[in-house]
């Protein structure tokens, strides 16, 4: 009774075609039947939809149990009807159109690829499109960045939202796989890269990774805020590429927060360990001119949020060093020492610390004349013995010997010696010459550096002092490994 019932159903069908003109053309016979897997197959090539209907055609009308159900059926036949309407519309020679026709993701991925700019043309098509629905969720399975990147071009596609037809567990665990992915470690994504995938991903994964991304957020754990500041950063990056315009209304306060805590403390951190660095190493007429920045940034301490025991072993040293660096030169700097200036910290190594710099900064009466009265003798001192020094130029041979001995010289010897004689520019492309074939010496960039201040090139100078601290930075983890392994 089922089969004839069913039987019934698919005549009934048949005669809808006929009307529908689909059945006109159409063979229908007993030697089309086929499978639905093979007619399935066969409507995913454009150039053979008609013989896919003629045996789709033939199978309902002969062999109806091949289908799962009358809707399996159904489906099909709209399919591949909607397929035959579309072939008018479309040139098979459009590669974007032939790969959504033929239900081929790879195909479809590659040509969109190829789109400069996003489209609407082939919003037709999208209700054809569940093969790539299909191919997500077996990506989501095994989730890889590269291939990742290959779907984030359907973003061209005007209006097809792939996010939004997958479920919410699904968007989870692909939510969770991006965080993992740019947690351990960041990848190095380009600016287009981010863009695509806040294109591609929409509101809805904005959403989730709000929600997913707090776990990882803790600013109790020190040791993870590198890590932290990194997703921060790229969370915020797709909330400012999602919402340009309402950017921090729409953002979450608490993350948001966050972000500018953990930023802020980066920045000073960093800051802190420069100067502390250039301290040492400048020259004296340019330490004075640090002095004043050294103030200002034991002033910015108090605002800093986030204090750490890191933090306060960089302002320990950067401290220690402005100390040093004052007891050596002999010259009186409390003139440099800001009114009423008070450095609050519930430290009291850095209050201790604070306390003793102020003293050596700011001495009393006699002790500043008697600084003076040594800084004179040894500017006296200095200066009579480069008086001397083009007596010794250019008595006998000593221009020939002088030059035959530069040319054997590194070039950081020879950057230092064109630089006390005036020939700046000069100098500095030798210790430039010199920073290629040795990267790795801090002291190469610390004197590029120097000679940068000395041309009034501070922004440059700086980037070098910058450079020069990550190299010493580098060479400290690497002895700290070496002395681990014995």
């Amino acid at each position: 009774m089922e089969r004839k019932t069913r039987k019934r159903v698919y005549t009934l069908l048949l005669l809808v075609l006929l009307l529908t003109n689909i059945f006109l053309y159409a063979d229908v016979s007993r030697e089309n039947i086929s499978e639905y897997a093979e007619i399935y197959r066969l409507q995913k090539t454009p150039e053979r939809l008609g013989e896919a209907l003629d045996k789709l055609l033939s199978t309902m009308l002969y062999e109806p149990d091949e289908f799962q159900s009358e809707e399996q059926a159904l489906q099909l036949a709209r399919r591949i009807y909607e397929k035959r309407r579309l072939m008018k519309a479309f040139s098979i020679e459009d590669s974007i159109f032939y790969s959504i026709m033929s239900e081929d993701t790879d195909a479809l991925l590659e040509n969109i690829k190829a789109l400069e700019e996003t489209t609407d043309k082939y919003a037709q098509l999208y209700p054809l499109m569940a093969f790539v629905e299909e191919d997500f969720k077996q990506f989501l399975a095994n989730f890889n960045l590269r291939d990742l990147e290959r779907f984030m071009n359907l973003y061209k596609l005007d209006h097809f939202d792939l996010i939004a037809k997958i479920s919410g567990e699904a968007l989870k665990a692909f939510t969770s796989d991006v965080i993992e992915k740019l947690r351990n470690p960041p990848p190095t994504f380009t600016e287009a890269v981010y863009e695509k995938l806040a294109a591609f991903g929409g509101e809805r994964f904005l959403e989730y990774l709000s929600i997913q991304i707090k776990p990882f957020i803790n600013l109790r754990n020190e040791d993870t805020y590198s890590k932290q500041l990194s997703l921060l950063s790229i969370y915020i990056k797709f909330f400012k590429l999602n919402h340009p315009e309402d950017f921090k209304n729409r953002i979450p306060q608490e993350l948001h927060d966050t972000y500018i805590k953990l930023e802020q403390y980066f920045d000073y951190l960093e800051n802190v360990k420069i100067l502390s660095r250039r301290i040492l190493t400048a020259e004296d007429n340019t330490f004075e001119q640090l002095i004043s920045l050294f103030f200002r940034y034991l002033s910015e301490y108090d605002n800093i949020k986030l204090k750490t025991e890191k933090l306060e072993e960089a302002i320990l040293e950067l401290m220690k060093n402005v100390s040093s660096r004052v007891s050596a030169t002999d010259i009186s700097y409390s003139d440099k020492v800001p009114e009423n200036f008070k450095m609050v910290s519930s430290n009291p190594e850095i209050e201790n610390s604070f306390n003793i710099l102020m003293d050596s900064m700011t001495p009393s009466v006699s002790e500043g004349a008697t600084k003076t009265q040594t800084a004179d003798k040894d500017d006296k001192i200095q200066a009579g013995d480069l008086a001397l020094f083009p007596v010794f130029m250019w008595s006998g041979g000593g221009v020939a010997c002088l030059f035959i001995l530069y040319l054997f010289l590194p070039l950081k010897m020879k950057a230092g010696i064109l630089k006390n004689l005036g020939l700046k520019e000069k100098a500095l492309l030798t210790i430039q010459r010199a920073a290629i074939e040795n990267p790795t010496d801090p002291d190469i960039h610390i004197k590029t550096a120097q000679l940068l201040e000395r041309m009034d090139r501070e922004e440059e100078a700086v980037d070098e002092y910058r450079v020069a601290s990550k190299v010493m930075e580098m060479s400290a983890d690497e002895d700290s490994a070496s002395k681990k392994k014995k």
